[in-house]
């Protein structure tokens, strides 16, 4: 076998090699994060959306389509779904929803645009020191966050106090709070107890 078989047969395990690695590198895909109920500590909390209008399997659809967003890198949506009726879904958190995630997904829920304009999306939660949009009239104070019918921006959301105060939370850098004249909406309480709706009566949306 003279030099030339020799160089064309390793220029051709070469190539071999390279593609080989190539279709191996292709089919590596990083795996999906599976949620392990093991993996996390449930801790107290009071936030609950309410959500009436669409179906049980629109809303958990749209649920999981907002958690693909925000669960990426690591798991900061996790959500427990209830069917309360045929048209009345609650959502709890049994692992804790920081305020802008929280404020995030009452406005991802508004706004889908195949559900009809009826469809009313209204969140819950005390609001503590640490939240975003937290300023000291809030501190520990229940507020009602939610967007009117026929409202079509996507960067806010409206939240009331149980004191009857109406406040903007803008969804800019600085997470702006902006006081209004009159609330956009009336304060009421969510009239669920949500000590009935425990982590083991619905189903994750992770």
């Amino acid at each position: 076998m003279n030099t030339f078989s020799i160089i064309t047969i390793l220029v051709v395990l070469f190539v071999i090699f390279m593609l080989l690695k190539t279709v191996n590198s292709k089919g590596d895909v990083s795996p999906i994060q599976q949620f392990n109920e093991e993996d996390f500590i449930k801790k107290n909390n009071d936030k609950v959306i309410r959500v009436k209008g669409p179906i049980f399997n629109d809303v958990k659809n749209h649920c999981k389509a907002f958690c693909d967003q925000f669960n990426e890198q690591k798991f900061q949506v996790i959500i427990n779904l209830t069917r309360l009726d045929a048209q009345t879904n609650l959502l709890t958190f049994p692992y804790d929803i920081d305020m802008k995630h929280f404020c995030y997904l009452i406005n991802y829920l508004h706004h889908v645009k195949e559900w009809n304009p009826n469809v009313q999306v209204t969140g819950w939660h005390s609001c503590k020191e640490k939240d975003s949009w937290a300023i000291d009239p809030l501190f520990h104070k229940q507020l009602m966050i939610s967007l009117p019918q026929n409202e079509t921006h996507t960067d806010y959301v409206y939240a009331v106090s149980e004191d009857k105060l109406g406040y903007k939370l803008l969804f800019n850098f600085d997470k702006e709070t902006i006081p209004l004249d009159r609330p956009p909406f009336e304060f009421e309480k969510c009239c669920e107890n949500l000590e009935d709706y425990s982590f083991g009566k619905g189903i994750i949306v992770s």
